[in-house]
Formats: structure tokens, C-alpha cells, sequence
């Protein structure tokens, strides 16, 4: 094998090369793919040249066998892949050709001494990698494995290549096969004991290890990998390591990992009641923010209407009623405790959702006259945050801009992602002409990017947005490509996110003419029906409004519902009216981040 070391690799088998014949400039252009990059392009061996192959490198009695069975042969080696034509030369030349079937590896990891078996296994636990310092300690516990003999397997094992050794000290098994084949081994009756115990020795290890001083994302490992064994119940007796845990997973934003946890160790052991109770108040908040994004609101709910004894948890309570759609109830139960901005901007969200505009602005303008009187500012932040379609575009901008800047010195990523999904809308109101799309799509961008890297599906937020772009630059495929990825990443909870983004997907197919007229009106008969039992007006005013513009009568519709309707009825969606296409006047829901 050669490499060119540059930004291309040249990767060439010596089977390629005529017998005597010399590695010549000449013979690299003449087989490469373009002849300036000189990049190599191997095909896999073929059936007769494996058959040489074969021929070349086994014993007489081997490759006689191998020549009556050639096709399934060939079929063990993904038809002519080189490398796994060097491991079955290897392995039929250590065990013999009786000893190959579907999967030759399991006679190598057979013959192994128990110590590389048990680091093949432990590899195959973790394809991701693990800290070759970790697999060491495991070793030296299960096998009272010497540091010498521990560095003459994995010298071993590197050379048969079955674990690679990266520059980080992280060890991997090089192939999915041998992990593959480590299963496989493992069932044998001799073996599964052995596997149980180092598994017991892992649990040991990893658990020690997570009371020692250590780096966070070691620890973060240390319980990663008990809670993936399974060892929940045992979890439990360590109340100090899960508070830790949960801490860091929240300061990291890992709020699914927080939840699934929770899910585990009540599974297993407690009510949700009885398990919060055990944690201190710093973890119950932290479970219960991660139950809110990631839109878990009826356990939310539960847990904290459970704690309401112990703890005063209405701020709480209130969230989870507003964002499962009971927003009187959460007016109501937050009303008498408007004492500090968090308290206000859930009451205000609610108001929102009502569509009272006037009392909501009128509130709002109160709140910001003056400078700030409580102390939780984070809260104050979002209020401007999530006020976007209430004003002017200069002041609504100056009030998102302030949020943007605020939550960027906190360095609170999340909350800096929703800031500029939200002035990426202003400029949406603002007009829709290529210059304003253009900025708006550097916004979302940049929203969705952070939401991705943070790994977190409220990037549907983003895509919807970008989807939106899309469609007012009538790039329709490309709008429904971002509007149905969006939609894989919505949560089921979320109704009303949903039937806004259904519109946006029947209008796009329409505009395609993926659906005819008559099938997008009957969808928006079922979004219509969905839309009425929501207590959110503005969602069956999308729906409604798009069902009438498709039979072209929005101008006796806009003058009918006007006056039922408690807001204000050219707020918050985004109407086309410059486009000379069938979908001109049809109304797109954006998606602002206004939640959290």
C-alpha cells in the first residue's frame, strides 16, 4: 500500500500490478480517476483473480477446498473486498478452511487468551472508543492483568489489527465484524461467565471511578456507561453521583439524556413522586426544565403537581399547562404570583396564545419602561425575546437585539439559537423581498447550527423557518425537503407546531402539484376540524384562511372572521400577496421560538 501524503490518499494493491513490473508514474495515470489529483480507483477483486489469490497463498489441500467451493468463497469476502480477502487468508491459514463459515472471525477471537478476549469484548461494548487507561483498569481488577502483560495483548491485538490506538489514547476494535464476532463468542456457556464477570468488573471500576477527582466528560463516561449496563437499581445507592450527573448533563444541555435517565430509574425502582423526593431541589429543577424542552409535559406535569407538598413548584406547574395547551388553567394558576419575570413571561406566553394582543402589549410596554425590578433577568430576556409580532420592526428588533446580546455574554447557546431564529422572523414581517429573505436565511442558519451541534430536535424550529424562506423564493422542493425534516424532528406533543407545519406541507405539494387542488382542500378540511379543538384561535384562523383562499373567497372570509377573532388578524402568520403563482394570499405559519 502506498500513501501520497497530501489531501488525497493513493491506495494501491500489489495484485494490480503485472508480475516484474516496476510502480511508475506512467502506470498511476494510466489507472487513476483523474489524472490530476492521480487518485486510485480499486475495484474489488475479481472471482477468477481470487481464485489466484487463493491459489498464491494457501496450502494444497486449502485451496483445493476453496476451488470446489469457489462462489461461496467469494460471497465470505463481499465479492473481491481486499481486506476481507487478507483476513480470510489469514484466518484459513491459522484455523484451517474447516473451520471458515459466515463468520471466519469468531475462530480468531476463539483462540485468544482471556485477557485480549476480554479487551475485544469491552471494545465491542464501546464502538465509539474508550480510554485505553479505562480498559487497563477494568483488566487489572477482572484478571489482575500486570501492566506488562496488559501492554503486550494490546501490542498483540494491533498487530492481528483487530483494535486501532488513536492519537488520544482512545482504543476501538477496527471492524464491526469483530464485534460481530466477540457476540457470537459470548454465548458459548464458558464464555458468557467470563463476559458476566467482566461486566461485574466494569460496574466495579466505573462506579469507583466516579467518586474519584476526575475530568467531567470522564465522569460524564463513567455513569454513561452504568446507566447503559443496565445498573439503574444500583444507581440509586449513589445519590451524590446522580445529582452530579444530572448537573452536568444540564449545564452540557444533554436535557433527553436527563429524562431518559429518570425513565430508567423509575422503571425500575420508584413512582415519579417517591424518586424526585430523593434529589435535592437543585435536581428537581434542573428534571423538571428538561421534562419542558424536551416536551415531556405530562410527566412534567405529574411530577411536579406530586412535589407540590414538599416544594412550591407553581412556576412549574404553570409551564406544563401552558405548553399542553390549558392556557387559562395557567393563567390561573400563575396570576397570584406575579412577583418575578419568569412568573410574568409564562403569564404573557399564555396571553399570547389567547391573542390578546392589546393587553399583552400593554403589559409588556409596563414591564420594560422602567429599568429591570427583579432579579431573575434571564426571564426578563425572553420576554423580549418572544415579542417580536407585537411591534414595529425598529422596535421589535432593538428588543430581540438586547436579548440576542444578553443570553450571548451568559453564553447560554440555547437561548442564543432561539434569539436569532426570532429576529430571522422580524425580517420576515418586515417585507418579503430577496434582500430581507436573505438575511433572514443567514439568521436561521446560524439558529439551526447551534440547535445541531447541540444536538437537540427543537432545530425543527430553524428548518420550518428555512423551509418558509425557501417558499417565498418559490424554491417549492427545496421548502418541502426542510418541512418534512422538520417534522421527523417535532415532538408528538406539540399539536399545534404540527397542523401549522401540516399547512406549510399541503400548500408546498400543491404548489408542486404533488396534490391536486381538490386533495390539498380536503387535507385542510382535517387540519380544520383538528385546528377547532385547539384553544389556540390563531391556528384555526391558518387553517381556515388557507381552506377559503384555495376556493378564492379571502377577501368575504378575511371580512367574516375579523370580528370574531380576539387579535389581530394580519399578526404572527405571513401572508403572500406579492406572487403571481397559484399560491398568492396563502398564509405560511412561521415558527418562533417562544417557550423557554
Amino acid at each position: 500500500m502506498i500513501r501520497q501524503l497530501s489531501t488525497e490518499l493513493i491506495v494501491l494493491y500489489v495484485y494490480c500490478l503485472q508480475e516484474n513490473e516496476i510502480l511508475s508514474h506512467s502506470i498511476i495515470k494510466k489507472i487513476c480517476v483523474d489524472s490530476d489529483a492521480l487518485v486510485l480507483k480499486v475495484n474489488n477483486v475479481s472471482i477468477l483473480d481470487f481464485e489466484k489469490i487463493c491459489e498464491a497463498n494457501l496450502c494444497y489441500n486449502d485451496f483445493s477446498k476453496v476451488k470446489n467451493n469457489l462462489s461461496y468463497y467469494y460471497g465470505l469476502v463481499q465479492t473481491g473486498n481486499m481486506k476481507e480477502i487478507d483476513e480470510f487468508i489469514f484466518q484459513v491459514n491459522l484455523n484451517g478452511i474447516d473451520e471458515v463459515n459466515d463468520t471466519p472471525t469468531i475462530h480468531g477471537i476463539q483462540i485468544l487468551d482471556d485477557i485480549k478476549k476480554d479487551i475485544i469484548d469491552l471494545l465491542a461494548l464501546f464502538p465509539e472508543g474508550i480510554k485505553i487507561s479505562f480498559v487497563e483498569r477494568v483488566l487489572e481488577y477482572n484478571q489482575k492483568c500486570t501492566s506488562n502483560i496488559f501492554k503486550q495483548s494490546i501490542a498483540t491485538l494491533s498487530k492481528m489489527n483487530y483494535i486501532l490506538i488513536n492519537e488520544n489514547d482512545m482504543l476501538r476494535i477496527t471492524h464491526s465484524k469483530y464485534a460481530k464476532a466477540s457476540r457470537f463468542n459470548i454465548e458459548v456457556s464458558i464464555e458468557e461467565e467470563r463476559f458476566t464477570e467482566l461486566i461485574s468488573s466494569c460496574e466495579h471500576v466505573f462506579t469507583q471511578m466516579a467518586y474519584e477527582e476526575c475530568e467531567d466528560s470522564e465522569f460524564v463516561f463513567c455513569v454513561d456507561t452504568l446507566v447503559e449496563l443496565k445498573k439503574h437499581t444500583e444507581l440509586i445507592k449513589h445519590l451524590g453521583i446522580l445529582d452530579k450527573y444530572i448537573n452536568l448533563l444540564y449545564s452540557k444541555y444533554r436535557y433527553s439524556q436527563i429524562c431518559m435517565l429518570y425513565k430508567y430509574l423509575t422503571d425500575s425502582t420508584f413512582s415519579n413522586t417517591e424518586l424526585a423526593l430523593l434529589f435535592p431541589l437543585r435536581s428537581i429543577i434542573q428534571l423538571l426544565d428538561s421534562m419542558q424542552k424536551t416536551s415531556n409535559f405530562e410527566t412534567g406535569l405529574r411530577i411536579s403537581n406530586g412535589l407540590s407538598n414538599a416544594y412550591n413548584l407553581k412556576l412549574f406547574e404553570a409551564k406544563f399547562l401552558l405548553q399542553s395547551y390549558h392556557y387559562t388553567k395557567a393563567i390561573d394558576t400563575i396570576k397570584s404570583d406575579l412577583n418575578n419575570y419568569e412568573s410574568w413571561s409564562i403569564y404573557l406566553n399564555a396571553l399570547q396564545h389567547l391573542r390578546k394582543d392589546e393587553i399583552l402589549r400593554r403589559e409588556i410596554d409596563n414591564l420594560t419602561k422602567d429599568t429591570p425590578i427583579y432579579d431573575d433577568l434571564d426571564y426578563y430576556y425572553i420576554i423580549l425575546r418572544n415579542c417580536g409580532h407585537l411591534y414595529t420592526f425598529e422596535k421589535a428588533f432593538c428588543l430581540l437585539n438586547d436579548s440576542l446580546n444578553y443570553f450571548k455574554q451568559m453564553s447560554n447557546k440555547f437561548i442564543e439559537s432561539t434569539c436569532l431564529n426570532n429576529i430571522g422572523i422580524l425580517y420576515l414581517y418586515k417585507d418579503i423581498n430577496p434582500d430581507n429573505l436573505k438575511i433572514a436565511k443567514d439568521y436561521f442558519v446560524k439558529a439551526k447550527q447551534i440547535m445541531h451541534d447541540l444536538k437537540l430536535n427543537e432545530e425543527y424550529q430553524s428548518m420550518v423557518n428555512l423551509g418558509v424562506v425557501h417558499f417565498c423564493e418559490e424554491n417549492y422542493s427545496l421548502a418541502l425537503e426542510y418541512f418534512e425534516l422538520a417534522k421527523q424532528l417535532l415532538p408528538t406533543s406539540l399539536t399545534f407546531d404540527l397542523l401549522k407545519l401540516e399547512s406549510n406541507i399541503f400548500i408546498t405539494k400543491y404548489a408542486l402539484n404533488i396534490q391536486t387542488l381538490n386533495e390539498t382542500r380536503l387535507a385542510f378540511l382535517d387540519l380544520v376540524e383538528k385546528a377547532e379543538k385547539m384553544p389556540d384561535p390563531w391556528i384555526s384562523l391558518l387553517c381556515n384562511y388557507n381552506l377559503y383562499i384555495l376556493k378564492r373567497n379571502s377577501e368575504q372570509y378575511s371580512g367574516e372572521f375579523t370580528t370574531n377573532y380576539p387579535g389581530d388578524i394580519s399578526s404572527y402568520g405571513l401572508y403572500l400577496n406579492n406572487s403571481n403563482t397559484k399560491v398568492n394570499q396563502i398564509m405560511l405559519g412561521v415558527s418562533p421560538h417562544w417557550r423557554y
